[in-house]
């Protein structure tokens, strides 16, 4: 995570990425886990480790999912890809299960754990996923793969996780749509032997399209912009799914049982949570004291902290991080927390006191 930090306060107005990402379509590789699960009863295993629904899924069509801890705190966070196409049928059920690098560890623990071998086996196929995006991706990322030599169906769907079989040389691909949260476009997924030709061959086509090949800082910065939590940062077991303002995107309440529903369940019909994920903008000069870490002071109580914070080229300094729902967008809060500066030492917000404006996500441009 500090890695993915770093690159973001290095990428700055001057680069092509993030100006690309931002103005165009950029070609971003963000490291992966693809999980397989298959069996006779794959979907139902699926079903009873995720907040989404899957059983009676469309076939080619994915979605966004939590793994919840029965304390119904998130262990991952992915993309679910049922009967993904991507391999030759079989009389067995398919599912994939694309994670974030750093929820891989503790996800493969889970799945160890609980998935009866008699019902589904797992492994983990070497699959590498390169991702499209930006604001013109949606429309134009198929005209890019088709210049980089792969073959797809005329009747590709790029909607919103939507899947699509193609193939690249000898190999068999899949394209996945991307949500509007993630700056939209397409996600390519090719066997991991083809990875380099395929890089190598995106890459050219995304510049000769007037795009370029941004950096994980660069798409840091795009998706703190579009308010998109990221785990290990805004997604961690310290929170509840529904802080993360993702529910609609991953939470099916009609469904059955999974692991961590009950908490999910009280939380709907019974209650509420008391914190959301907010954006935070610095009001006055913050170079010192804005970082992740910082606590914010409402009426003489905490009522929130920040978990990211990039330069942002087109906004300026903001950040994500969660605050008491009693605080409503608008408000500005004093700092009364601690950050570390730029040597890494602890530095106090300054005497004049340092203050933060809640706003709502995803950020507006003015």
């Amino acid at each position: 995570m500090y890695e993915i930090m770093k690159a973001a306060s290095e990428a700055g107005a001057g680069s092509d990425g993030y100006r690309a990402l931002s103005g165009t379509l950029a070609l971003i590789e963000e490291p992966r886990a693809i999980f397989r699960v298959q069996g006779a009863r794959a979907y139902r295993v699926v079903n009873g480790l995720v907040t989404n629904s899957i059983e009676g899924i469309a076939r080619g069509t994915g979605s966004y999912a939590f793994s919840l801890s029965a304390k119904g705190r998130p262990i991952a966070e992915m993309r679910v890809l049922p009967s993904p196409g991507f391999e030759a049928a079989g009389t067995d059920e398919r599912v994939w299960l694309d994670v974030p690098i750093e929820a891989a560890a503790s996800f493969r623990d889970l799945l160890a754990r609980t998935v009866p071998p008699i019902f589904a086996t797992i492994d983990e196929p070497e699959v590498a996923r390169f991702s499209i995006a930006g604001p013109v991706a949606t429309e134009r990322a198929l005209e890019v793969i088709r210049s980089a030599g792969l073959v797809v169906p005329g009747e590709t769907d790029p909607r919103p996780l939507h899947a699509t079989t193609c193939s690249f040389g000898d190999e068999t691909a899949l394209l996945v749509g991307r949500e509007e949260i993630e700056a939209g476009g397409v996600d390519v997924y090719v066997p991991r032997v083809l990875e380099a030709e395929l890089r190598e061959a995106l890459s050219r086509a995304v510049v000769d399209s007037g795009g370029a090949v941004a950096s994980l800082g660069d798409w840091e910065m795009v998706r703190v912009e579009y308010g998109l939590p990221r785990y290990g940062a805004e997604i961690t077991e310290d929170n509840l799914p529904q802080e993360t303002g993702q529910t609609e995107r991953a939470i099916s309440f009609e469904k059955g049982c999974y692991t961590g529903q009950e908490v999910v369940a009280r939380l709907h019909y019974r209650g509420h949570v008391n914190r959301v994920l907010r954006g935070l903008r610095p009001v006055g000069d913050a170079a010192e004291w804005f970082g992740p870490g910082v606590e914010l002071e409402f009426e003489g109580r905490r009522v929130g902290s920040v978990s990211t914070t990039v330069s942002s080229p087109r906004l300026g300094p903001v950040g994500l991080g969660y605050v008491r729902t009693s605080v409503e967008p608008g408000t500005i809060v004093p700092v009364s927390g601690l950050s570390r500066g730029p040597s890494g030492a602890p530095t106090p917000p300054d005497e004049t006191g340092a203050r933060l404006e809640v706003l709502e996500l995803p950020f507006t441009f003015r």
